[in-house]
Protein backbone atom coordinates (compact mmCIF):
# COMPACT_ATOMS: atom_id res chain seq x y z
CA UNK A 1 0.00 0.00 0.00
CA UNK A 2 0.98 3.50 -0.67
CA UNK A 3 1.70 6.43 1.53
CA UNK A 4 -0.44 9.24 1.73
CA UNK A 5 2.53 11.77 0.87
CA UNK A 6 3.56 8.86 -2.26
CA UNK A 7 -0.72 8.58 -3.50
CA UNK A 8 0.41 12.60 -3.42
CA UNK A 9 3.16 12.71 -5.36
CA UNK A 10 1.35 10.35 -7.97
CA UNK A 11 -1.63 12.64 -8.40
CA UNK A 12 0.34 15.78 -8.55
CA UNK A 13 2.98 14.25 -11.34
CA UNK A 14 -0.42 12.86 -12.89
CA UNK A 15 -1.74 16.25 -13.11
CA UNK A 16 1.71 17.66 -14.22
CA UNK A 17 1.55 15.28 -16.91
CA UNK A 18 -1.67 16.20 -18.39
CA UNK A 19 -0.99 19.50 -18.45
CA UNK A 20 1.84 19.00 -20.43
CA UNK A 21 0.16 16.61 -22.55
CA UNK A 22 -2.61 19.69 -22.79
CA UNK A 23 0.20 22.23 -23.99
CA UNK A 24 1.96 19.68 -26.26
CA UNK A 25 -1.08 18.64 -27.66
CA UNK A 26 -2.25 23.05 -28.31
CA UNK A 27 1.17 23.85 -29.56
CA UNK A 28 0.74 20.84 -32.73
CA UNK A 29 -2.95 21.67 -33.54
CA UNK A 30 -0.99 25.61 -33.78
CA UNK A 31 1.68 24.38 -36.08
CA UNK A 32 -1.14 22.68 -38.18
CA UNK A 33 -3.17 25.95 -38.28
CA UNK A 34 0.30 27.86 -39.16
CA UNK A 35 0.66 25.43 -42.17
CA UNK A 36 -2.89 25.72 -42.74
CA UNK A 37 -2.01 29.08 -43.98
CA UNK A 38 -0.67 27.97 -47.55
CA UNK A 39 -2.42 28.61 -50.67
CA UNK A 40 -5.14 26.11 -51.06
CA UNK A 41 -4.31 25.77 -54.93
CA UNK A 42 -1.51 23.93 -54.50
CA UNK A 43 -1.91 19.94 -54.22
CA UNK A 44 1.03 19.43 -52.14
CA UNK A 45 1.78 22.22 -49.59
CA UNK A 46 5.68 22.99 -48.52
CA UNK A 47 6.89 24.15 -45.01
CA UNK A 48 11.10 24.89 -44.00
CA UNK A 49 9.31 24.45 -40.29
CA UNK A 50 9.56 28.48 -39.10
CA UNK A 51 7.40 30.01 -36.77
CA UNK A 52 7.59 33.67 -36.77
CA UNK A 53 6.76 36.67 -35.37
CA UNK A 54 7.63 39.39 -38.06
CA UNK A 55 11.01 38.41 -39.85
CA UNK A 56 12.35 37.03 -36.03
CA UNK A 57 12.19 33.28 -35.82
CA UNK A 58 10.28 32.56 -32.81
CA UNK A 59 11.02 28.39 -32.79
CA UNK A 60 11.86 25.91 -35.34
CA UNK A 61 10.26 22.94 -35.49
CA UNK A 62 11.72 19.77 -34.51
CA UNK A 63 12.18 17.70 -36.95
CA UNK A 64 11.95 19.99 -39.78
CA UNK A 65 14.32 21.66 -42.70
CA UNK A 66 15.24 24.35 -40.27
CA UNK A 67 16.02 22.34 -37.33
CA UNK A 68 17.61 19.55 -39.05
CA UNK A 69 20.33 22.27 -40.56
CA UNK A 70 21.57 23.60 -37.43
CA UNK A 71 22.24 26.58 -38.52
CA UNK A 72 18.94 28.13 -37.43
CA UNK A 73 17.80 29.54 -33.93
CA UNK A 74 15.34 30.90 -32.45
CA UNK A 75 15.79 34.79 -32.15
CA UNK A 76 17.58 34.79 -36.27
CA UNK A 77 16.04 37.57 -38.33
CA UNK A 78 15.59 36.66 -41.89
CA UNK A 79 17.42 38.91 -44.08
CA UNK A 80 17.16 37.87 -47.57
CA UNK A 81 14.84 34.78 -48.74
CA UNK A 82 16.69 33.38 -52.62
CA UNK A 83 18.52 36.89 -52.55
CA UNK A 84 15.22 39.05 -52.01
CA UNK A 85 15.37 41.70 -49.23
CA UNK A 86 12.04 40.61 -46.91
CA UNK A 87 10.75 43.39 -44.65
CA UNK A 88 7.31 42.11 -43.66
CA UNK A 89 6.10 39.05 -42.66
CA UNK A 90 3.31 38.52 -45.43
CA UNK A 91 6.44 38.90 -47.92
CA UNK A 92 8.77 36.50 -45.75
CA UNK A 93 5.42 33.93 -46.06
CA UNK A 94 5.33 34.31 -49.49
CA UNK A 95 9.18 33.85 -50.22
CA UNK A 96 9.10 30.91 -48.34
CA UNK A 97 6.25 29.28 -50.04
CA UNK A 98 8.04 30.25 -53.29
CA UNK A 99 6.70 27.62 -55.64
CA UNK A 100 5.12 25.98 -52.49
CA UNK A 101 7.55 22.26 -53.77
CA UNK A 102 8.41 19.89 -51.61
CA UNK A 103 12.21 18.92 -52.54
CA UNK A 104 12.66 22.38 -53.90
CA UNK A 105 15.24 24.61 -52.21
CA UNK A 106 15.44 27.99 -50.67
CA UNK A 107 18.13 29.87 -49.53
CA UNK A 108 17.78 32.24 -46.35
CA UNK A 109 20.18 35.26 -44.90
CA UNK A 110 19.95 35.32 -41.12
CA UNK A 111 21.14 37.56 -39.05
CA UNK A 112 21.73 37.17 -35.16
CA UNK A 113 23.65 38.40 -32.48
CA UNK A 114 26.75 36.94 -31.05
CA UNK A 115 28.57 38.32 -28.21
CA UNK A 116 27.21 41.78 -29.12
CA UNK A 117 28.24 41.49 -32.93
CA UNK A 118 25.72 41.13 -35.42
CA UNK A 119 26.96 38.21 -37.61
CA UNK A 120 25.22 37.17 -40.72
CA UNK A 121 25.00 33.42 -42.38
CA UNK A 122 23.77 31.90 -45.66
CA UNK A 123 21.80 28.64 -45.03
CA UNK A 124 20.31 26.45 -47.78
CA UNK A 125 16.83 24.23 -47.00
CA UNK A 126 15.04 21.72 -49.10
CA UNK A 127 11.57 22.52 -48.58
CA UNK A 128 9.38 19.35 -47.33
CA UNK A 129 5.57 18.29 -47.37
CA UNK A 130 3.35 19.84 -44.27
CA UNK A 131 2.22 16.39 -44.14
CA UNK A 132 5.48 15.32 -43.61
CA UNK A 133 6.46 17.79 -40.90
CA UNK A 134 3.26 17.30 -39.12
CA UNK A 135 3.33 13.73 -39.02
CA UNK A 136 6.93 14.54 -36.97
CA UNK A 137 5.40 16.94 -34.91
CA UNK A 138 2.93 14.29 -33.59
CA UNK A 139 5.96 11.62 -33.06
CA UNK A 140 7.70 13.62 -31.23
CA UNK A 141 4.85 14.68 -29.36
CA UNK A 142 4.22 11.44 -28.25
CA UNK A 143 8.08 10.48 -27.91
CA UNK A 144 7.67 13.60 -24.97
CA UNK A 145 4.38 12.10 -23.62
CA UNK A 146 6.13 9.13 -22.89
CA UNK A 147 9.67 9.91 -21.60
CA UNK A 148 7.42 12.26 -19.18
CA UNK A 149 5.11 9.51 -17.96
CA UNK A 150 7.96 6.91 -17.78
CA UNK A 151 9.99 9.64 -15.41
CA UNK A 152 6.52 10.31 -13.09
CA UNK A 153 6.60 5.96 -12.69
CA UNK A 154 10.44 5.99 -12.03
CA UNK A 155 10.66 8.88 -9.22
CA UNK A 156 6.88 7.16 -8.06
CA UNK A 157 8.93 3.71 -7.73
CA UNK A 158 11.77 5.53 -5.88
CA UNK A 159 9.53 6.70 -3.06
Amino acid sequence: MWSDHAVEMFTTALFYCDELVSQLQSESASTKRIEGRHSPSHEKLSTVGLMLHGCIIDDVLVGGPAYNSKNIRRGDKIIEVDGRRVDSEEGLISLLNGCDEPGTLVTLLVERSLEGRKIRTSVELERMSTAEIGDKCAFFTSIANLKVRSYVFKCISDT
